[in-house]
C-alpha cells in the first residue's frame, strides 16, 4: 500500500492553513466509494478528553468509542490519534481532463474535493507534475442534511487573509469549516421551528467554504456577516442551529 505520509503533510499545510497548529487531518480513503463516511483523525492535545473531543467535532461520543475500541473511562494522552466519524460522505468520483494552468489545489477547489485524495487516487506525490490532457480521478464530497451549530464573524476579520489565500470579505456569502474542502458550495438552512405560523422563519442560502474554523467548542460552522444576516434577519443571537447539505 502506498505511503500517505506526504499526503498528510500536504493536508496539514492546506486544510489548517489559517495559522493554527495542525492537530487533525482527513484520512485518504483507499476506496472513496460513493456513500462511504469520511473520517477525521484528531491528534490529542493536553487537556483533551473524549467528551470534549466529541463536542468539538459535533460527533456522537458512542460512535467515537466504537470506532476506536475505547471505553468512556479509558485515559487518552497527548499525541494519541483518535478517529472521528464526520457524518459527511464521499460522493461520485469523476474523470477530469487537466487544463493549462491547472494544479491539484485548483482542481480540488473547483470541484469541492480534498486535494490529498486526488494525490492518493492518482498515485501522485508532492513532486509530481500534472500536464494538459492528463486524466485525473476526482472524488467529490457530499453532505446529507446535517444539523450543526453555527456562529458568524465580521468586521474584526474583514480584509484579513482567509485559508484560501484571499482576503475575507464579510459582505460575501462565505463560511469557515474545520475540514470541508475549500471552494466547496454548501446549502445552509435556518429554521426557528416556531409553532406560530406568522412567526415561522425558514431561509436557505448557498455559501462557499473559504476559511477554517470555528475553533470554539460546540460550534461547527462560522458564517460570514452577510450570510448570517440573510439567514437570520437579525444578528442579536450569535449562535444558532442550521442544517447544511450539498446544493
Amino acid at each position: 500500500m502506498k505511503s500517505i505520509k506526504p499526503i498528510i503533510f500536504l493536508l496539514c499545510l492546506i486544510i489548517f492553513a489559517s495559522g493554527r497548529s495542525a492537530y487533525a487531518y482527513i484520512v485518504p480513503a483507499e476506496n472513496a466509494k460513493f456513500g462511504k463516511e469520511i473520517v477525521v483523525v484528531h491528534k490529542v492535545r493536553r487537556g483533551d478528553c473524549l467528551l470534549k473531543i466529541a463536542e468539538f467535532w459535533g460527533a456522537d461520543l458512542k460512535r467515537i468509542l466504537e470506532m476506536n475500541n475505547l471505553n468512556i473511562h479509558d485515559k487518552i494522552y497527548p499525541g494519541q490519534k483518535i478517529k472521528i466519524p464526520t457524518g459527511i460522505f464521499w460522493g461520485k468520483t469523476i474523470s477530469y481532463t487537466v487544463q493549462k494552468g491547472d494544479t491539484v489545489l485548483k482542481i480540488a477547489r473547483k470541484f469541492g474535493a480534498f486535494p490529498e485524495q486526488i494525490f492518493h487516487d492518482n498515485n501522485l506525490t508532492l513532486r509530481s507534475l500534472i500536464y494538459p490532457g492528463q486524466i485525473l480521478k476526482v472524488a467529490k464530497v457530499i453532505v446529507l442534511q446535517k444539523e450543526v451549530i453555527a456562529s458568524w464573524y465580521g468586521k474584526d476579520f474583514h480584509g484579513k487573509k482567509a485559508a484560501n489565500g484571499k482576503r475575507y470579505d464579510m459582505h460575501k456569502l462565505t463560511a469557515a469549516h474545520r475540514f470541508l474542502p475549500l471552494g466547496m458550495k454548501l446549502k445552509v438552512t435556518y429554521d426557528n421551528k416556531s409553532l406560530v405560523p406568522f412567526l415561522r422563519v425558514r431561509r436557505s442560502i448557498v455559501v462557499e467554504i473559504t476559511d477554517r474554523g470555528p475553533w470554539i467548542l460546540w460550534r461547527q460552522l462560522d458564517l460570514s456577516y452577510e450570510a448570517a444576516k440573510r439567514l437570520k434577519g437579525t444578528l442579536i443571537d450569535g449562535i444558532f442551529r442550521v442544517t447544511i447539505e450539498t446544493p
